[in-house]
């Protein structure tokens, strides 16, 4: 409430507003329920610790307790969260609901995980993942925020990687093709995006995955630059299958449809969104063309993030934007160090490097907004 009473005042001494509408807009703000991230944070940190202690206390006297009682308690317990939500919902406590929906699926994992203990299933971390993100996925539509949702998707993307690396037939596919199983995980996150956009709009879920994507891409960008620029293979190159990158391929053409058919994209946006695809998919097979070089790897990473960062200010999703750049700039730096090489680690290459870091995050907190406002105009 601070920071908008401090713009309000900027705005009645800038003559945008006079006092009778700032009292109005004032007036509204109060009567609005309260909100804050600190709160919301320390009330699923709280749920979380309680879930924490009643866990190890479990722990502690878990051989002596009788699988019935167990099972029994998990159920009351589970009950007990579900009625939680509800109650909250109907009267319309929004903090509250958040905070008895995490812990909700933070039950549902652990019921996974006792009736498997109980019954000797033999299951594995993925099969449990899956199955949680099945059973939790109504959870996830039912929240009005992001972090539940953002909650179910790692669940489900940790359980398709580590099932993708576990499941025998899929190991023996792609045998020798890791880029190609890479590739396709933000892609697959896109994708998913790209669906819930379609159905729920610019919600919780919508951004949850978004911020997914963006993360799934950084660390695949991160992930097959080491691979372009080092000895993955041993100086043996396996050639490339094209079976093995045909779900990615496939996935890639849904995600270009996907930008071509979005209502809200203009021509500018879905050309850069292509080329910015386009570009994504060359960089998972620069190590199949011979191509080891650290500089060209850099050059595609900086290319495809560059792209997506003004997409994204287009769109006018600031945050995703300025984290990017962010991410774009220690690119710039690590490229900066690699040029040098074994000059960075002298005392006049820490000076020079030091003052370049600090000339850097100096213009960026000054030009940020004006960088932002000029990337939202690139493609109007």
């Amino acid at each position: 409430m601070a920071r908008i009473d401090k713009k309000i005042e900027e705005w009645v001494r800038a003559d945008l507003i006079n006092s009778d509408v700032a009292d109005s807009i004032l007036s509204y703000e109060d009567r609005q329920p309260a909100s804050s991230w600190i709160l919301s944070t320390f009330l699923i940190l709280g749920a979380v610790t309680v879930g924490i202690g009643i866990i190890s206390l479990i722990a502690a006297n878990w051989d002596d307790i009788p699988d019935s009682v167990k099972l029994a308690a998990d159920l009351i317990l589970l009950s007990a969260l579900a009625y939680g939500v509800f109650k909250t919902h109907v009267e319309d406590k929004p903090l509250y609901f958040e905070m008895y929906l995490v812990a909700f699926q933070i039950s549902c994992l652990a019921s996974i995980g006792l009736i498997s203990q109980i019954y000797n299933t033999g299951g594995k971390a993925w099969q449990a993942l899956l199955l949680w993100s099945v059973i939790t996925a109504g959870v996830a539509v039912a929240s009005k925020k992001s972090f539940v949702p953002f909650i179910w998707a790692t669940g489900f993307f940790a359980g398709v990687i580590n099932g993708a690396f576990e499941i025998d037939w899929l190991k023996s596919f792609y045998k020798g093709q890791e880029q190609a199983l890479i590739m396709t995980i933000p892609l697959l996150a896109t994708l998913m995006t790209a669906l819930l956009k379609k159905v729920f709009g610019e919600s919780g879920q919508t951004h949850a995955l978004r911020v997914w994507s963006f993360l799934a891409l950084i660390f695949t960008l991160v992930t097959i630059e080491v691979i372009n620029s080092s000895d993955f293979y041993n100086n043996d190159n396996p050639g490339i299958s094209l079976v093995a990158f045909a779900p990615g391929y496939i996935l890639a053409i849904l995600v270009g449809i996907a930008f071509v058919r979005d209502e809200q994209f203009n021509r500018l946006q879905i050309w850069v969104s292509l080329f910015a695809l386009f570009g994504f998919v060359i960089q998972f097979h620069l190590s199949f063309l011979y191509i080891k070089s650290d500089y060209i790897s850099a050059i595609f990473t900086l290319l495809i993030l560059s792209l997506i960062a003004i997409l994204m200010a287009s769109r006018r999703h600031r945050k995703i934007f300025q984290v990017l750049v962010v991410f774009i700039g220690l690119r710039f730096l690590v490229l900066y160090f690699q040029a040098l090489g074994g000059l960075a680690t002298t005392g006049i290459g820490l000076i020079v490097s030091g003052v370049l870091i600090i000339c850097m995050v100096t213009w960026w907190n000054k030009k940020r907004q004006a960088i932002a406002n000029w990337a939202e105009g690139l493609l109007t």
